[in-house]
């Protein structure tokens, strides 16, 4: 029993960030919340399903149908793409899986009675602290499709083991058949004997540049990659022999070049856009960010740069450029090229080195397209980054971005301003020592604005050398101190940055770490909840779903306390495990990497938590009141510790870093897993059926908390929605209080 609790968390948390990944590729990053709601809603109303429809079946029956049931809709989501080759196809199928682990985890809980609930608790933790362990290099090796076919063939076997009735024998041999046909299966799909996806044209309508690449251009897919970051699509088009494009989940090209030996070859690329600050600056050391293919690094090898520094968040990529080593020449091989895989904000934090040009080139992928999470980009372009970045330039350095939206140009012009004033340089002054350049190039290029940043001020000369050499090369200077002025920089320099961003329909004002949401232009509060408004509906959904259970004939509580207080602690938990999420983003820096160390570091100690609950509850008559009071304490406690110590950047190595992150979660984890096994303890023994009721309530309540989190965040940031998370936690103590052990 308490084993197939464990892998059915296990495999359910394994497929719930799976599914994000694969989301991620087919549409965009803003959609991951989508899974978290699948899961959330599907997990809660799981467990109201079954006691409407399947109180009195047999135990083994609804575990044994349950578990066919998930391991039939994980593979219908791989089948899905050539029977419905649509994303809500994929998304009804996900949500069968999450109904159906949501109706057996709960008659889980049923079966272990009130008097062991800590137990099952405990369990129910572990198995998804091993899911969230072991995913990130299961994802990096396998990728989401073969994971969730695995996945299938654990459910599969769970089915066929649970079946206690006639012809036992005959179910677990045909389980074990189906189970060795979907292993054969994904064997197939990893050696890409089958494809994953029957038509690689199947979803490049939602992405406008895969589609045109596609569609338009004839391009298609001669390789690919996955990792834990995102997969990365080698496309080449039959027109172009000396070049090939990198997608990262289908958006954000990064060109890979053929050997450009031609002098011809030579002259077009000392053209290009990107080769501009390179040719200007002339730097000995150059990072460059965002690396890709290795567009940049060609770039500053034919300049002649000394040293070139190359980071790249996304292994699948480097893998890719590696692997396709005859078509480019040894790009990341030569001598003088460094290539490191971590995130660029992390990198810089742990260097000490000081570069001549650091250059940013759109270092962005789907999740930049959100306004409702934070993703690493939009770590990257805050003031505390800015700051990061100007610390490790050399005197005479510059900070290259390159990006193709006016309104984010605009935007990091405020920041790296702001930036400069803070560091005690007058506004005029500050203004000198930033440049804009235009790209007017006819086409779709990606390569539009660029804006140069330095620390101290250049030499008019420099100036004058830049916008000569922008000329020649039919590039636009649009503010260059003392020689070009166009809007808006222009009403920058005369209306000083106050005013200006007071006059502006658009949010241009700089971000911090703690509402660091750099592509959010909403201005109001008004505007920001306009924005969410999907997720305030989702939020009440969940909401008036558990309302309505409080008044359900089979589900109705002695008192409205019992539904209420696991509906707040689910409000709570979401709060501070989200927000915690968006604070230590940058500390282990990978967005999928950080919601596995988190979610592994909460599941873990929120099992020993329940344990440790179990032995020192009976010494308090409300003690599911002082827990929730303990947990806001704690919590409040670390939020003040956290303003200072977020960015952990006195831990150099990264695997002592995630060590660090793990063991300072350890108090608060273990507080959190205390309010909600001793709440299913108090359950009376004639109410066992409230068990499963009581969680499901708490799993609609996270579905309403993953929501209006998101909404909270935009409105108060990281360090208020942990807050909130306290305030929730002390509501649910308040509501708690009275209720006794049975």
């Amino acid at each position: 029993m308490y084993l197939r609790l464990f892998l059915l968390t296990f495999v359910t948390f394994i497929f719930q960030i799976s599914l994000t990944r694969l989301f991620g590729y087919i549409l965009t990053q803003h959609f991951t919340p989508i899974c978290i709601s699948l899961a959330l809603f599907g997990l809660g109303a799981g467990a109201f399903i079954r006691l409407k429809f399947f109180q009195k079946t047999e135990s083994h029956k609804i575990f044994t149908v349950g578990f066919a049931i998930m391991g039939i809709s994980l593979l219908f989501v791989f089948l899905s793409f050539r029977i419905f080759p649509h994303i809500f196809g994929t998304a009804l199928m996900a949500l069968i899986f999450f109904v159906a682990s949501g109706a057996l985890i709960s008659k889980f809980y049923e079966e272990f009675k009130a008097k062991k609930a800590h137990r099952a608790y405990t369990v129910d933790m572990a198995g998804g602290a091993l899911a969230c362990l072991t995913v990130v290099p299961l994802l990096n090796i396998m990728g989401p499709i073969v994971m969730i076919v695995i996945a299938s063939t654990i459910c599969v076997l769970l089915s066929a083991i649970s079946w206690r009735g006639r012809l036992r024998p005959v179910v677990l041999a045909t389980g074990g058949l189906l189970a060795l046909f979907m292993l054969i299966l994904s064997s197939g799909i990893f050696l890409r004997v089958i494809d994953e996806f029957p038509d690689r044209k199947t979803f490049a309508h939602v992405k406008s540049l895969t589609g045109r690449i596609i569609k338009e251009d004839q391009g298609r897919i001669v390789d690919y990659e996955w990792s834990s970051v995102g997969r990365a699509d080698l496309y080449e088009v039959p027109q172009y022999n000396g070049i090939k494009w990198i997608f990262y989940d289908q958006i954000n090209p990064s060109l890979m070049l053929g050997p450009m030996t031609e002098q011809r070859q030579k002259d077009f690329l000392r053209s290009r856009f990107a080769y501009f600050p390179v040719s200007i600056l002339k730097p000995k050391d150059m990072l460059v960010m965002g690396a890709g293919g290795g567009y940049e690094v060609e770039l500053a090898q034919l300049a002649g740069v000394d040293n070139i520094d190359a980071v790249e968040i996304n292994p699948a990529i480097i893998r890719l450029v590696k692997r396709w080593q005859p078509f480019t020449g040894p790009r990341y091989e030569q001598e003088n090229v460094n290539v490191t895989v971590s995130e660029g904000r992390t990198f810089l934090m742990r260097s000490q080195k000081r570069y001549d040009l650091i250059q940013m080139a759109l270092v962005m992928t789907g999740a930049a397209d959100s306004t409702t999470h934070a993703s690493l980009e939009n770590y990257l372009y805050t003031k505390e980054s800015f700051e990061t970045i100007m610390a490790r330039l050399s005197d005479q350095g510059c900070l290259a971005l390159i990006d193709d939206s006016l309104h984010r140009t605009v935007k990091q012009f405020m920041t790296a301003l702001s930036v400069l004033k803070d560091s005690g340089i007058g506004h005029e002054q500050a203004m000198k020592q930033i440049c804009v350049f235009y790209n007017p190039e006819p086409g779709m290029t990606i390569y539009r604005n660029l804006l140069m940043v330095f620390p101290n001020a250049p030499d008019e000369s420099m100036y004058q050398q830049a916008v000569a050499e922008a000329k020649r090369l039919n590039f636009q200077p649009i503010w260059v101190p003392n020689i070009a002025a166009e809007k808006p920089y222009s009403e920058i320099a005369e209306l000083g940055a106050d005013q200006f961003l007071e006059e502006q329909k658009s949010d241009f004002s700089p971000v911090s770490d703690d509402q660091p949401f750099f592509f959010d232009f909403t201005k109001t509060r008004l505007e920001k909840l306009k924005v969410a408004w999907p997720f305030l509906s989702l939020a009440a959904f969940a909401t008036i779903f558990s309302v309505l259970i409080r008044f359900g004939k089979k589900t109705r509580p002695e008192n409205w306390q019992t539904h209420l207080t696991p509906f707040l602690i689910g409000l709570g938990f979401m709060f501070v495990e989200l927000g915690l999420i968006q604070k230590l983003t940058i500390a282990i820096g990978s967005p999928t990497k950080i919601l596995s160390v988190l979610l592994f570091s909460i599941l873990l100690w929120c099992g020993i938590g329940s344990q440790i609950g179990s032995k020192i509850g009976p010494l308090s008559r409300n003690r599911i009141s002082v827990f929730c009071w303990i947990v806001a304490a704690v919590n409040g406690g670390f939020v003040y510790w956290l303003q200072d110590h977020y960015l952990m950047e006195n831990i150099a190595n990264d695997s002592l870093r995630i060590v660090a992150v793990v063991l300072v979660l350890a108090p608060l984890g273990i507080v959190m897993g205390m309010p909600f096994s001793s709440l299913l303890n108090s359950v009376k023994p004639g109410e066992n059926s409230q068990l499963g009721i009581i969680w499901g309530i708490n799993g609609l309540a996270s579905l309403a908390g993953a929501n209006l989190w998101i909404v909270a965040s935009l409105l108060a940031g990281g360090n208020g929605t942990l807050l909130c998370g306290s305030a929730f936690y002390i509501l649910a103590g308040i509501s708690a209080y009275k209720t006794k052990q049975a």
